[in-house]
């Protein structure tokens, strides 16, 4: 089925927010199909300076966001920005390049050109500073945070062994198709691929070279920015990688994981060890903390260095290009069956505060596991003023956050006309067949498509139901078009 443009910035669900021009550009290839090419475009709201490309990756429909630099505090603005203008977002892909550990979760061998997905996300410069020092929070505790459920879930469908295979041949497939597109992404060679010691610094390593590097405390100006093989790394403290062994180029490989973000470049292979250690951290990266508490996100990065201070030449070309092939690859596996949609008129109160045990009673009762085998119903009452709406409201954006595919409508019931509009809207989102015919009855036609099983899980809030009579016994009873499912 052709995908069909989003009526507005309120249609879109899928948001890739790329830090570096390359990073966006390879992103750009691999789309589908472009929406300003056909005419349409989606304006930001007022007072958002992002920059964004709207099309088409496979089945979905994706805004592309472009950052003005790097680090978590840049991506944290964007975000924001992104929410007011893209208000439904429902998945953010923090896409591009990182530094790895030389070895997963599992100790499997991570090489460069490699992709890690996050699982969980640790800010790694997040502390204090103390007189003697900085001192990082404690991790698990107060700088950890798990991805929402709905992205735990695909990630463990996608370790298994059918789905990752079959996810690991469309990434071959589309990196076979950007690097047709861009040479300049071909894979360096496995000769380029070393890993050294972590206790192995790369400095100048003759003393007569260097004075600031002959004490090995510090690493120089013209040493940083010095190839390896030109400066002089020894081989004898290289170490062996048994997936390079191989004659043929290894394939890219994907490692679930946790990632550290933060605003520091990560150049130290003690460091690295000891933060692996500490936390499992499995790759580092400046952007995904920032995201992170806006949207259910996942960070998808190449692996271009081991992040110590040796320095590799010509790897993050390929490495974004990996991230952005697996990006894709992803998408093919994101459940468009289903897909959440939505009619909430209001944007969220970042305001909201108290009502805390209201909220929490209202997210024990909709939830669609709540119940397995009926319609979940409750009602919020009170004099008028007291905030009934506001408290929906927060209460279906934190549904929201925390089921991704699960579809939220607000419908209100002032009078027969209004309640039919939203009614009619609804059902052109979920494209409901006979819903643009002129003598369709579009309560009973919404009504019927809501109430089957394959329209997924919903939420439906009807608000200003204050009107007894027009809800329950004139001739067209409102309540008698409210849809029912187990869902």
């Amino acid at each position: 089925m052709p995908i069909k443009p989003p009526r507005d910035r309120c249609s879109f669900e899928i948001a890739l927010i790329c830090a570096l021009p390359l990073e966006a550009e390879y992103v750009q290839e691999v789309f589908d199909k472009f929406w300003e090419d056909e005419g349409k475009k989606y304006w930001k709201a007022p007072g958002d300076f992002n920059t964004y490309t709207a099309g088409v990756i496979g089945e979905h429909n994706v805004v592309l966001v472009y950052m003005p630099g790097m680090g978590t505090t840049s991506a944290a603005a964007v975000a924001g920005s992104l929410r007011v203008s893209f208000p439904n977002i429902k998945l953010a892909l923090v896409v591009g390049i990182c530094g790895g550990m030389p070895y997963g979760t599992d100790q499997e061998e991570i090489i460069l050109g490699d992709v890690i997905m996050s699982q969980a996300v640790v800010q790694y410069d997040f502390g204090r500073q103390y007189p003697e020092g900085f001192k990082r929070k404690n991790a698990i505790r107060d700088t950890l945070s798990q991805s929402s459920p709905d992205i735990r879930a695909i990630q463990a469908k996608l370790g298994t062994s059918r789905y990752k295979k079959r996810m690991q041949n469309n990434i071959t497939t589309f990196l076979q198709e950007i690097q047709r597109k861009l040479p300049k992404t071909k894979h360096p060679g496995q000769e380029n691929d070393i890993l050294y010691h972590s206790l192995y610094v790369h400095h100048h390593h003759s003393p007569a070279m260097c004075d600031e590097c002959k004490e090995h405390k510090v690493i120089c100006e013209l040493a940083i920015k010095t190839e390896c093989e030109d400066l002089g790394c020894e081989s004898i403290m290289r170490v062996t990688r048994n997936r390079l062994m191989g004659g043929s180029t290894t394939q890219p490989e994907v490692h679930f994981g946790i990632m550290g973000s933060g605003n520091t470049v990560m150049k130290s292979g003690q460091h690295r060890n000891r933060m692996a250690q500490a936390d499992g951290i499995i790759g580092f990266e400046m952007e995904g903390a920032g995201v992170w508490d806006y949207f259910p996100s996942i960070i998808i990065k190449g692996v271009c260095d081991y992040t110590d201070s040796h320095k590799r030449k010509g790897w993050q070309r390929y490495a974004a290009a990996t991230a952005v092939a697996c990006t894709k690859a992803f998408l093919m596996e994101w459940n468009v069956e289903g897909a959440a949609t939505g009619s909430v008129p209001f944007g969220r109160n970042w305001d909201f505060v108290g009502r805390k045990e209201i909220i929490s009673r209202l997210l024990e009762t909709v939830p669609p596991d709540v119940d397995k085998d009926s319609c979940q119903r409750t009602a919020i009452e009170g004099l008028g003023g007291v905030g009934k709406t506001q408290m929906a409201l927060e209460a279906a954006f934190r549904v929201r956050d925390q089921y991704l595919n699960y579809s939220i409508f607000w419908v209100p019931t002032v009078d027969i006309t209004s309640f039919e509009n939203v009614y009619r809207e609804i059902g052109q989102k979920l494209q409901v067949p006979g819903i643009e015919e002129g003598v369709a009855d579009i309560k009973s036609l919404v009504k019927n498509a809501m109430s089957q099983e394959s329209c997924g899980s919903w939420l439906l809030i009807v608000d200003n139901a204050d009107d007894v009579e027009l809800l329950f016994t004139t001739n067209i009873a409102l309540c008698d078009y409210f849809p029912a499912t187990t869902k």
